[in-house]
């Protein structure tokens, strides 16, 4: 028998929000056998399934819970998910293995480290030698705990996370495999004292981190590991053990060691190129002049890295210039919506709009414009990733327009923007766009480039800001780039962690 669990939700300590029960609910919240529903779905839970189906494994179904990417989890909300998970494993008995699809950047009240402590608890039920994989968002945060107590973590590699599934199938094979005598592979961490924003970090063309992980890919196979990951944490944190690091599995510590020292090494040569360029909505609006659509990717209140996504800088920013084409504008705002829905379509309306749900990072706007559509509890299905097949939730939303040019979606409730879904069910239609703002550092690129390729960072205020530079950090290990370490001739004092060594608290 093998069990199946799921909590993932990425946290951003940044931002002036809290994550509840109730935002695992509007997502993913599926317990016992309705997690068979996703055996069809593109995430780790739909490979895992699938592989575990294939090998005639018998599966135990336990929770499946996603939310939104947000604000910590309040304690009430993770002490539930946790003891769900756990008292599910204690009813079904001796298990063969455990698959733990998590993100690794959660955060809860009163613990930095819930998956580690998940990890931890889940391995208390089991004892030592039954297999515990988890799987890992790219962006997660390793902890000592994780690698102590996990057999193996298997993180994705690609951003846009496009591997969801192949990563779901690896760790139920990995899973069945030691199961069924093959010994586990030795796991090896090294952490570099950096952070960088996800502004450059896409491993698909030609920039840094593309170029990483295919340097990874050979390191794996000269040393012929069973993997050698490259790990970019999410950085809207503000915790003790933060760091970009490199992950290994398989072979000898010395073979991890070298290899990672490999990648390591020119993962610290490039953190200047992985620093984020940004401009201005003005810049962006005149990059569209000759005509062609430019997507405008407002990454300080990405929702899914943890913002309120309630932010109108761009919006502000558009209504300032002479813009001669259709501008699609998104924002959270559950009181405006509801105004729009009250006054109904055709009815001009005045609002103030933006900044409700975390005005730490800027005022309301006032607008006046015409409802050209509403749509109570409106929803969509995700596209793809790692949310691949749900359901997402926007509540009750509504479309005004603002001027000759300007359409603004407004939403009641914060939902993860992937590939424009949210525009999508809505009716909007890109083609029309001669600008269209996401608030998203990376995923909508598979979708629009069929439109355009013009794609202009903006540097705005906010939760999710790539100038990490403007955030206060008081916990991270010091010294850490881009706040220290800005000298092309520092070395990178690298940490090297193993299950071994963090059993013994010999590490460094």
């Amino acid at each position: 028998m093998i069990a199946i669990a799921s909590i993932f939700q990425e946290s951003n300590g940044f931002a002036g929000i809290k994550c509840e029960l109730a935002d695992f609910e509007a997502l993913t919240l599926l317990e016992s056998d309705d997690i068979r529903a996703l055996a069809g779905s593109s995430s780790e839970v739909g490979g895992a399934l699938r592989t575990l189906s294939r090998a005639g494994g018998r599966i135990v179904p336990t929770l499946v819970a996603r939310a939104a990417p947000g604000g910590v989890l309040a304690a009430e909300c993770w002490r539930e998910l946790r003891d769900r998970v756990l008292n599910r494993l204690r009813r079904a008995g001796p298990v063969q293995g455990v698959i733990l699809a998590m993100h690794g950047s959660m955060v809860a009240e009163g613990t930095d480290d819930p998956e580690g402590e998940l990890l931890e608890l889940v391995r208390e039920l089991t004892g030592p030698d039954v297999p515990v994989v988890a799987t890992l968002d790219m962006h997660a945060n390793i902890t000592a705990r994780m690698l102590r107590h996990a057999t193996a973590l298997i993180p994705y590699h690609c951003y846009p996370h496009d591997d969801t599934f192949e990563i779901g199938c690896r760790a139920a094979d990995l899973v069945l495999r030691i199961a069924a005598g093959e010994p586990a592979p030795g796991m090896s961490f090294v952490r570099l004292p950096m952070l960088t924003p996800a502004a450059k970090a896409q491993t698909i063309g030609d920039g840094p981190m593309a170029w990483l992980t295919r340097l990874a890919r050979e390191a794996r196979e000269l040393f012929g590991l069973e993997d050698v990951a490259v790990v970019h944490v999410h950085p809207h944190n503000d915790l003790p053990e933060m760091g970009n690091g490199v992950l290994t599995l398989g072979g000898n510590e010395a073979e991890r060691h070298a290899a990672m020292t490999k990648v390591a090494q020119a993962y610290w040569d490039c953190r200047f190129e992985l620093e984020a360029d940004l401009f201005s909505v003005a810049d962006a609006v005149g990059a569209a002049d000759d005509g062609r659509t430019a997507v405008i990717a407002d990454w300080s209140d990405c929702v899914g890295g943890g913002a309120a996504g309630d932010s109108v800088w761009p919006l502000r920013g558009l209504m300032e210039l002479d813009l001669g084409g259709e501008a699609h504008v998104c924002v959270v705002d559950p009181e405006a919506a509801a105004a729009c829905l009250a006054a109904g379509a055709g009815a001009t309306v005045e609002l103030t709009v933006g900044h409700r749900l975390d005005p730490a990072w800027g005022a309301p706007v006032a607008v006046r414009g015409v409802v050209e559509a509403t749509r109570p509890d409106a929803t969509f299905r995700y596209a793809g990733g790692l949310y691949g097949g749900a359901l997402g939730r926007m509540g009750d939303s509504a479309v005004i327009r603002i001027g000759p040019w300007i359409r603004l979606l407004i939403t009641s409730l914060r939902t993860y923007e992937w590939r424009g879904e949210q525009y999508a069910a809505m009716g909007f239609d890109p083609a029309r766009a001669r600008y269209i703002v996401v608030k998203n550092p990376m995923n909508f690129r598979p979708t629009y480039k069929q439109w355009t390729e013009l794609f202009v960072p903006v540097s705005l205020p906010g939760a999710t800001t790539p100038a990490l530079r403007q955030l206060t950090y008081r916990r991270l290990p010091r010294p850490c780039f881009p706040l220290e370490l800005r000298s092309n001739s520092d070395p990178a004092p690298l940490t090297f962690l193993s299950a071994a060594s963090v059993e013994s608290g010999e590490h460094g």
